[in-house]
Parts: structure tokens; C-alpha cells; sequence
């Protein structure tokens, strides 16, 4: 068992009526994480599912602090857009000012950006402050 809840199985797999049937009840906790730190905001993310992130992000009254909420390794909601190269996603992100600098994992946003040729999100980074000239803890810039 990795700690999954409802929410979670929910995101993952693009259910937006379960999800918004679960927040409804006011008893379904967002900020909650699996074993490894995930959120349901992060299994929304990584599998691109907008309708859902738009619907959290309404619903929720800590937008900021779950826009931030890393996995276990760093990993954060935007780091995944950035990785996958869901433009939109990262966009509407970048609106809650989260940490777009070195994570724990050793990277930025920007590394993962330009690891997988994503130029929307490098252009959409670098205009939020992302630093280009930043080193990954293999001493690399983006």
C-alpha cells in the first residue's frame, strides 16, 4: 500500500466527477500526500488532466501551498509540466509564484524544460525569473 486515497485514484486517472464529487463532501483533504509524497495535485499534473487541476485550484483554499507540494525526491507539480510539456498546466502554475529554483532532486524546472526540448515552457520559465545560468548538481546550466 503507497498511502493512495480516493482523490488520488481519482486524479490519476482523470475521474472529474468522482474528484468533484469527493471535494464536495468537505471532508476530502487535498493537502494529503501518498507514502512518497505525492498529491493529488501532482498525479493531476503528471498525467495532464487540466479540467481537474482547474477544478482543485477553485475548490482549494491553499492554492499556493499545494502548487509547492513536492514529491519525496523534489520533485514539484511544476517540474512535471515542465518535464512532460504541458504548456498550459505550467502556465497556469507559474500564477501561484511557485519555487522555480534548485529542488531537492538537484534540478530546476528549466533543466527539465530544456532536457525534453519543451521551448514553450523554457520561454514561459525564464520570463518568471527561472534562472538560466543556474548549475544542477551535475554542474550543468539549462
Amino acid at each position: 500500500n503507497d498511502g493512495s486515497t480516493p482523490i488520488m485514484l481519482a486524479c490519476q486517472n482523470g475521474h472529474l466527477s468522482v474528484v468533484q464529487m469527493l471535494i464536495s463532501t468537505g471532508r476530502c483533504d487535498t493537502l494529503i500526500t501518498r507514502l512518497d509524497s505525492v498529491s493529488p495535485l501532482f498525479l493531476t499534473v503528471q498525467h495532464g488532466h487540466e479540467m481537474i487541476f482547474d477544478y482543485i485550484l477553485d475548490k482549494v483554499d491553499s492554492s499556493k501551498d499545494i502548487a509547492d507540494l513536492a514529491r519525496e525526491d523534489g520533485a514539484t507539480p511544476l517540474f512535471k509540466a515542465s518535464q512532460k510539456g504541458f504548456d498550459s498546466l505550467a502556465n497556469k502554475l507559474l500564477k501561484y509564484k511557485p519555487n522555480i529554483g534548485l529542488l531537492r532532486n538537484g534540478e530546476t524546472c528549466l533543466h527539465a524544460a530544456t532536457m525534453f526540448n519543451h521551448a514553450g515552457i523554457v520561454r514561459s520559465l525564464i520570463d518568471n525569473g527561472a534562472n538560466p545560468l543556474l548549475n544542477n548538481w551535475e554542474g550543468m546550466t539549462a
